[in-house]
């Protein structure tokens, strides 16, 4: 994030007015390359954590867009390009893999930056505790938010996803778990340090071959390391263990063999590393609640 002391930028392009919506004024200028909306379950009257829908967005060269008298919040997260923002008299540049937040109230803007175009992820967040857990945690004070721990966040939005395709007895509570986990995600900066590239080299050699089965001695003879030293390097850039690394991407995968495939369960665990498709289903059932072929059933009906 840059510090924008110019507030120039955003008289570039003409706005018209668009709307009025439940007391918010919208404003917009030039457009969006396309746009994809994910709605999750209506939030119940009790909820005290809530993600009510991600909007997932590419802007065009010179999109801008204004908002007056919001009524939600927004965590928005650039996936690539750039993007010039104003909310009151604090204006910044967010760039690739910047986190901020967009709040109720007040007088806000956002246009393409000089990357000319922007990808970004839009989370709308709400519930009855979450101004005090935002005032609790400090983020209730701070727009822009350094050092989000990307991996973290991608598996959060696509167990968000997940879940909007379900409809099932506790899923409500799940959802509510998941959106306290984000803003916890928020407030706990990964470590500055950057991630090893053999470690990245050692992730990405992981991804490609989730049919295979390793053992940590493996992993760290491929590293170059002993078994303990794999262990803290994980812990301390992953804030995870090479399994439960390993069976994230397993059950990643999976979802998108589910939807995207014609294949049978057993050739799906197979692919992901399973040899056995009930080890498969298990550890699937674990995560997500339902069976696989359940999960598949569901999500073709929507």
């Amino acid at each position: 994030m840059k510090p924008l002391t110019d507030g120039s930028v955003f008289r570039r392009t003409p706005l018209h007015f668009q709307m009025k919506k439940e007391g918010c004024s919208y404003f917009a200028g030039g457009s969006h390359e396309w746009q994809c909306t994910t709605f999750l379950p209506q939030k119940p009257p009790d909820a005290l954590f809530w993600c009510a829908s991600i909007w997932e967005s590419k802007m065009n060269r010179d999109c801008h867009m204004r908002r007056i008298d919001s009524n939600f919040l927004a965590l928005e997260h650039i996936q690539k390009g750039s993007l010039y923002v104003r909310q009151g008299e604090e204006m910044f540049l967010a760039e690739e893999n910047d986190f901020f937040l967009l709040r109720p109230g007040g007088d806000l803007e956002f246009m393409t930056g000089p990357d000319g175009f922007c990808v970004k992820d839009s989370l709308i967040l709400s519930g009855n505790l979450l101004d005090d857990m935002l005032r609790q945690t400090g983020l209730a004070t701070r727009n822009y938010l350094p050092n989000v721990n990307v991996k973290r966040f991608d598996i959060l939005l696509q167990s968000f996803k997940t879940l909007a395709r379900e409809f099932r007895s506790g899923i409500f509570q799940e959802l509510e778990h998941r959106t306290y986990d984000l803003i916890l995600l928020l407030k706990e900066p990964v470590p500055s340090e950057k991630m090893p590239e053999k470690l990245l080299e050692l992730l990405a050699f992981l991804e490609s071959n989730l049919e295979r089965a390793f053992s940590l001695r493996e992993l760290a003879r491929r590293y170059g390391c002993s078994v303990s030293h794999l262990m803290r390097l994980f812990h301390q850039h992953c804030r995870s263990t090479p399994y439960r690394m390993l069976t994230e991407m397993r059950m990643r995968r999976a979802v998108g063999l589910l939807l995207e495939t014609e294949l049978s369960v057993k050739e799906i665990a197979a692919k992901v590393g399973y040899e056995n498709p009930m080890n498969f289903s298990t550890e699937f059932r674990k995560r997500h609640r339902i069976s696989p072929r359940l999960f598949r059933r569901g999500a073709r009906t929507l």
